[in-house]
């Protein structure tokens, strides 16, 4: 018994020994007495070491809260205070205000958007038996990254043969209901019984019944990500929803538009906007309150303006917004701006007639319309003036591309038309 007493002293001793030499050793005193025997050490001594070890402890503490609070509050962490975009494996794409702290209804489920506050952006997530569960195997059953249908055999086959009917399907609907509602059968088990229990299952080629269960997948699961209603988000979800909303113009195309206006910070703009406020927000965003914004419409809140409010627009960027009566601008002549952008189904011509000449040297015009004919007499116009370079009129041709294994090609259920813009510079 004695000598486990006396083993424990030495082992305390020591570690505390170890102790001191390390905070020492921080605190860059090398202090440390040689002629000091390490596996000795009074009560004394240790009353000694233990402020140092107090004092060290609350400077660790001190140093590591600003970093727990930058983790807290990174960019990539879901507040719980802004607009968020979902967009699920079907590709359907929905903005939801996170303030509002409401359930949102998509695909038929109402679904409480309180269980993503707290977590990450860019993540996929599967909702399922009413909870929103993260695994990192959705990325790939997200993204449809695996692809696990077999090569083409040798023998010719076609699916002339298959129909799309109920008629090759062993299992019934309330079968399938039942399978459904049952907890202990995943939507996997689900799946693959449906295909084994199709009779034209096995006639189809390779890529065939990869679409077909891919479709499967699509129905039976449902996986999200969450991105920030970053400005080309926006705009391409709105035009999802309803084009009209955005005066038709798809994203590459506001993309395009915000390239050639080469908006930076101390620019002064003027702006014709049409597009529910899309232009505004890329451009005010770009100022980064440096610089201003003549916004040629009647003074309104800006939560009223559907793209601008949903692109979380820091409220002290507001500031470089001025809400300005175009008339009164031009009649008064003494606004000079580095840009007049139009977008939208204004009166081209008579806008440039009257602001062209209110532009700076080496200023950018910029218009956007769906139609060629509003941009053609304002391109002669620029031509007779003589004070414009590099004036063109072009149309915005993208067609997204599926880029599979043998099986790319342009997506055929698209829209290939997305407008016209009118670009040119001042020079004198």
């Amino acid at each position: 018994m004695m000598n486990i007493n006396i083993l424990i002293d030495f082992i305390d001793r020591c570690f505390t020994r170890f102790i001191y030499i390390q905070i020492c050793i921080q605190q860059n005193q090398n202090k440390i007495n040689p002629q000091i025997n390490f596996l000795e050490m009074s009560e004394i001594e240790k009353q000694e070491i233990q402020p140092i070890i107090q004092e060290n402890a609350e400077q660790q503490q001190v140093d590591q809260a600003p970093i727990n609070q930058d983790n807290q509050q990174s960019d990539n962490v879901i507040k719980g205070n802004e607009y968020v975009l979902l967009i699920d494996n079907r590709d359907n794409r929905k903005i939801v205000n996170l303030k509002e702290n409401k359930k949102t209804k998509w695909r038929k489920k109402m679904i409480s958007m309180k269980d993503i506050v707290g977590k990450e952006y860019n993540v996929v997530y599967e909702y399922s038996n009413d909870q929103i569960v993260y695994d990192p195997y959705n990325f790939n059953q997200f993204y449809n990254y695996e692809e696990n249908y077999e090569e083409e055999q040798s023998e010719q086959r076609d699916n002339r043969n298959i129909f799309n009917d109920n008629s090759v399907q062993k299992l019934s609907n309330e079968e399938i209901e039942l399978m459904k509602k049952d907890p202990n059968i995943s939507n996997s088990e689900i799946i693959k019984k449906i295909y084994e229990n199709n009779d034209k299952f096995n006639q189809r080629t390779a890529f065939s019944k990869e679409k077909y269960l891919q479709r499967k997948k699509e129905k039976y699961f449902f996986y999200f990500t969450v991105l920030k209603t970053t400005p080309l988000n926006v705009v391409e979800t709105l035009y999802q929803e309803n084009p009209k909303l955005v005066n038709y113009m798809r994203g590459d195309a506001f993309s395009m538009f915000m390239h050639y206006a080469n908006i930076r910070e101390g620019s002064n703009i003027a702006l014709f906007d049409n597009t529910k406020g899309a232009i505004l927000g890329g451009a005010v965003i770009r100022l980064n309150g440096k610089g201003k914004i003549h916004y040629m419409k009647e003074k309104m809140p800006f939560n009223q303006i559907t793209c601008y409010s949903q692109m979380n627009v820091p409220q002290h960027l507001n500031s470089s917004v001025e809400f300005r009566n175009p008339n009164q601008v031009a009649e008064a002549k003494t606004d000079k701006f580095t840009h007049l952008l139009i977008v939208g189904d204004f009166d081209v011509t008579e806008i440039v007639e009257k602001f062209m000449h209110l532009l700076v040297p080496n200023g950018v015009l910029l218009a956007y319309s769906n139609y060629l004919e509003c941009l053609q007499n304002s391109f002669d116009l620029m031509q007779q003036e003589r004070d414009f370079v590099n004036i063109k009129i072009f149309d915005i041709f993208y067609r997204e591309h599926q880029v599979l294994k043998n099986r790319t090609h342009p997506i055929t259920m698209m829209s290939p038309y997305s407008g016209y813009i009118l670009t040119g510079y001042k020079i004198i």
